[in-house]
C-alpha cells in the first residue's frame, strides 16, 4: 500500500510538470482527455486512484510515456 502511494504521489506530481512544461491547463488536459476539468483536478489531489486506463490516456494526452508518469507500469 505504501509503494502504491508513492506511486500515486509521483503520477500526479509527474502530469502537473509535464502540463507545466507544455504549458497546458487542467481545461486543456481535461478536453484532450475527453473528460470535464474536475476529474483531472481530482486526479491531480489524489482524491481518487487513477486506473490503468486513465495513465495511459494520460500519457497519451500528454505525448509522454506511461513509465514517465508511472514508473514500473509495464509491470503491473
Amino acid at each position: 500500500l505504501e509503494q502504491m502511494d508513492r506511486d500515486e504521489q509521483h503520477f500526479a506530481d509527474s502530469v502537473r510538470t509535464v502540463m507545466r512544461r507544455k504549458g497546458l491547463t487542467q481545461k486543456t488536459l481535461a478536453k484532450r482527455l475527453g473528460a470535464e476539468q474536475g476529474a483531472v483536478s481530482a486526479i491531480l489531489k489524489r482524491q481518487c486512484r487513477p486506473r490503468r486506463a486513465t495513465i495511459l490516456s494520460m500519457a497519451e494526452a500528454l505525448g509522454v510515456s506511461q513509465q514517465e508518469l508511472w514508473p514500473g507500469f509495464e509491470q503491473q
